[in-house]
Order: C-alpha cells, then structure tokens, then sequence
C-alpha cells in the first residue's frame, strides 16, 4: 500500500466522518425548530381561545346593549306622546350615550374578530411549517 492510498483513504473516511456529524447537527437544528414552533403554536392557540372568549363578551354587551337602546327609543316615544318633555330629553340622553357605547362595542368586536382571523391563519402557517419539519425529523412516518 502506497502513501498516496493511506492518505485517499484516511481522507474518505474523514469525509464519511463530516458528512456523518452533519447529519447530526442537522437533526439537533430540527429538533430545536420543531420545538421552535411547537412553542410558537402553543401560544397562538392560547391566544385565539382568548381572543374568542372575549368576542362572546363583547357580542353579550352589543346585544345588551341593543335591547336597552330599544327599550329606551320606546320609552322617549312614550314620554314624547304624553307630553313628558323633561322625562322625555332625559331618556334620550341615555339613549345617545347606549348608542355612542355600542358603536365602541362594535369597533370593538371588528378588531377582536380580525384579531382571531390573523391569529387563525399565523396558526395555520405554524402548523405547515411544524408539518414540514417533522417530515424532515421522521421521514419514514
């Protein structure tokens, strides 16, 4: 066996070695990722579940709300027909007040629903992505 053979085989091996031990830090940077986003997923679900909580608050307000506002135009109509005119300008002060409230209930509820809308789909995404690292962790499953 020449020098020259050793030395081709030595740096075969040593090749074998790298691509080996590569394979390995690969595997670790996959499993850090996937629990990258796993974590991530996590948080996501957590906070759409809050987020949906609080859209069945505030839709309980606006609906609250909304009996109230037309409890009180029929109570201003009433006082009105009975020539009640304090009575009358005092409920409809509270009438404008319950419609300048549900207004902000309103606004409300469309950024709590674009809220979940958004974290809906950074779920989704999360999901593709965890999907695709773990095909590259367990390719055989």
């Amino acid at each position: 066996m020449h020098v020259d053979d050793v030395v081709a085989r030595l740096d075969e091996g040593l090749a074998r070695l790298g691509r080996f031990l590569n394979r390995e830090d690969l595997g670790t940077e996959l499993n850090a990722e996937a629990v990258r986003l796993s974590d991530a997923l996590q948080e996501r679900q957590t906070y759409l579940a809050d987020c949906r909580r609080r859209v069945e608050v505030v839709l309980g307000r606006i609906t609250d709300r909304r009996q109230r506002e037309a409890a009180l135009t029929e109570q201003v109509r009433q006082l009105l027909q009975s020539g009640d005119q304090g009575s009358a300008w005092q409920a409809a002060l509270e009438l404008d007040r319950i419609s300048r409230e549900l207004a902000a209930e309103r606004a409300e509820l469309t950024h709590l629903q674009a809220a979940c809308l958004g974290c809906q789909a950074q779920i989704a995404r999360l999901e593709r992505e965890l999907a695709a690292v773990q095909s590259r962790l367990y390719p055989d499953y």
